[in-house]
């Protein structure tokens, strides 16, 4: 690597514009996942081949690679491999605590969305009164 890009990139700290760039992505994320909502028309996966969390991933990436990138130059391989096992190893046992608790969540919560599918009811339009089977998307009575 040639000597004024190695202390260019010493030098730099954080970058907020891949801060802006991520902060933008994660609130992307947020609105394509509100359903039948005319915000989430102008996200970025409407525009392009991929998402907006395949941006935030690779912001994320790049941000990474700056970090580790400078400390490899400042203090050495063997500690910048060290650290990023430590960060590999954090976010692992963060994603199996989450695991463990979302399991047994999932499982309650399937079967009384199961269970409620038999049950029957009114209509919920004013232009019907006859009994239907109540199910997780809509009415399915056929006069509605």
């Amino acid at each position: 690597m040639h000597p004024s890009t190695r202390a260019n990139l010493a030098a730099h700290g954080r970058d907020l514009r891949l801060d802006l760039v991520r902060g933008i992505a994660n609130w992307s994320i947020f609105l394509d996942h509100i359903p039948h909502d005319a915000v989430n028309l102008l996200t970025v996966r409407n525009f392009g081949f991929s998402g907006a969390a395949d941006l935030f991933v690779f912001t994320a990436g790049y941000a990474a690679a700056i970090l580790y990138g400078k400390m490899t130059l400042e203090r050495g391989i063997l500690v910048a491999v060290t650290r990023i096992l430590k960060r590999f190893w954090q976010l692992y046992a963060a994603y199996l605590a989450l695991f463990v608790v979302y399991v047994p969540i999932s499982s309650t919560n399937t079967r009384s969305s199961a269970s409620s599918t038999i049950r029957r009811g009114r209509c919920c339009m004013a232009c019907c009164s006859r009994p239907f089977r109540l199910t997780l998307t809509h009415c399915n009575c056929s006069s509605c």
